[in-house]
């Protein structure tokens, strides 16, 4: 049987939480569950072999919390130290609350990841990634999405003889109904506003 050039896991949305974080709001429902199972599926258990790397879509964390660092700290210990691959991330808008381009809103996930791990690309098996942080979706026509663009033009300048997967936490497209879609929403950034990037 030939292997595949690369297998990946894409992790969104899982919005992990902090159990000791006093006050807090209800979240999604068995989160940190839904979690520990994924972080198994990854080290090879329940019947999944081992993919080369997982790709998080964002959201990974829930935040909405005073103190965003009790988040990430819980991640790295629930999530990354238990990783026996590497975990490459994609800032969504939990990670530092619709902030992108604002630097004291990103200060916890530049702790953990670093300013690198919000715009990069990166190669596997012939194939690029175009890794994009659209947490600030919301925006239009301002420096934030200028400097977006800009980085997406030079990166597909860079992989342009390869195929390319462009990874995002807020769509481009939205494939569901928009009506629906914005509704269930209850703000902006239901798909990526700026369309220049599309």
């Amino acid at each position: 049987m030939m292997r595949p050039i690369v297998r990946f896991f894409v992790w969104n949305d899982m919005h992990l939480r902090a159990p000791n974080v006093p006050n807090r709001p209800q979240g999604y429902p068995f989160a940190n569950e839904k979690a520990e199972f994924a972080v198994e599926c990854a080290n090879g258990l329940h019947g999944f072999e081992p993919p080369d790397f997982v790709l998080s879509l964002g959201d990974i964390i829930d935040g909405e919390i005073p103190d965003y660092n009790e988040d990430f700290c819980f991640l790295k210990e629930f999530i990354l130290d238990r990783l026996s691959i590497p975990f490459l991330p994609c800032v969504g808008n939990h990670e530092n609350g619709q902030g992108e381009g604002i630097t004291e809103r990103n200060i916890a996930y530049d702790r953990w990841f670093g300013k690198e791990w919000h715009n990069y690309a990166f190669v596997v098996g012939g194939v690029g990634f175009i890794v994009v942080d659209t947490s600030g979706a919301h925006r239009l026509g301002d420096e934030v999405t200028e400097k977006r663009n800009d980085f997406v033009e030079r990166a597909f300048e860079r992989l342009k003889d390869m195929p390319v997967i462009v990874v995002s936490h807020v769509p481009l497209i939205a494939m569901r109904d928009e009506k629906v879609l914005k509704a269930s929403f209850g703000f902006e950034s239901w798909k990526v506003r700026d369309e220049r990037m599309l």
